[in-house]
C-alpha cells in the first residue's frame, strides 16, 4: 500500500477528521485559557513575524518534516495533509466562532475544543 494513494474511505474519514481534530485546536486558542505546546510555540512565531497562527503552523510543520530527512523518515500522504489543514482549519475558523465573553463560555470552548480533539483523533 502507497503512502501517496489512499483509498477513497481513508480520504473520506482523514479530511474531516484533520478538519474537525484542528477546529477544536483553533476553540483552543479562542477560549484564552491554554494550548498545546504545539500551538504556543505558533502562537509566539505569529507575535513575533507578520505570518498567522495559521500559516506559522504550517511553516512550523513543514520545517520538522525537513529535519526527518537525516532520519530517513518520509511522510506519507495523510502527515502532509495534517500538516497543511493545521494552519488552514485554524485560520478559517478563528474568525467564525463566537466571541467568548465569560469565563463558562471559555470554558465551553475548551470542552468543546477537547471534544472536537477526541472525535477527530477517532474518525483519521
Amino acid at each position: 500500500m502507497s503512502l501517496w494513494r489512499p483509498r477513497p474511505a481513508q480520504l473520506a474519514r482523514l479530511l474531516p477528521g484533520l478538519w474537525i481534530f484542528w477546529t477544536g485546536e483553533a476553540c483552543l486558542i479562542h477560549s484564552r485559557l491554554g494550548n498545546s505546546p504545539w500551538t504556543v510555540l505558533a502562537q509566539g512565531v505569529a507575535k513575533h513575524t507578520p505570518l498567522s497562527i495559521g500559516d506559522a503552523t504550517i511553516v512550523i510543520s513543514f520545517i520538522v518534516m525537513l529535519l526527518w530527512i537525516p532520519l530517513r523518515q518520509r511522510p506519507g500522504f495523510g502527515t502532509v495533509m495534517n500538516a497543511v489543514l493545521i494552519g488552514i482549519a485554524i485560520d478559517v475558523m478563528l474568525p467564525l466562532l463566537p466571541g467568548p465573553d465569560g469565563l463558562i463560555t471559555r470554558l465551553l470552548f475548551v470542552a468543546g475544543g477537547s471534544a472536537s480533539w477526541e472525535s477527530g483523533a477517532a474518525s483519521t
